[in-house]
């Protein structure tokens, strides 16, 4: 059976993905009328939205998690997603540069 830690993480990343990729297709469907040449600001500002939405879902699931585990492991759980929210929401950007 996996550590806690690693139990943790395992059950983050399994919800983050599904929330990550939920977002995407959100903001896909959001700018699928956006010209990104004439309205860059309006590509902007929804990029930008939706990434703060992805942190925010990210973190709550993020703080469910580090309450369900061990007070002893919560300091380093708390890390370790918080550096993976950061490359969550990386990952959005780049790919919404991409588009």
């Amino acid at each position: 059976m996996l550590g806690g830690i690693e139990q943790q993480s395992v059950l983050f990343h399994d919800r983050a993905r599904n929330v990550f990729f939920s977002i995407y297709k959100e903001f896909r469907h959001s700018i699928a009328s956006v010209d990104r040449q004439g309205d860059e600001n309006v590509f902007q500002q929804l990029q930008n939205r939706y990434a703060s939405l992805l942190h925010h879902r990210l973190n709550m699931i993020a703080l469910e998690l580090i309450d369900q585990a061990e007070p002893s492991n919560r300091s380093m759980l708390n890390v370790s997603l918080g550096q993976s929210i950061k490359e969550y929401v990386y990952e959005f950007v780049q790919k919404a540069k991409s588009l």
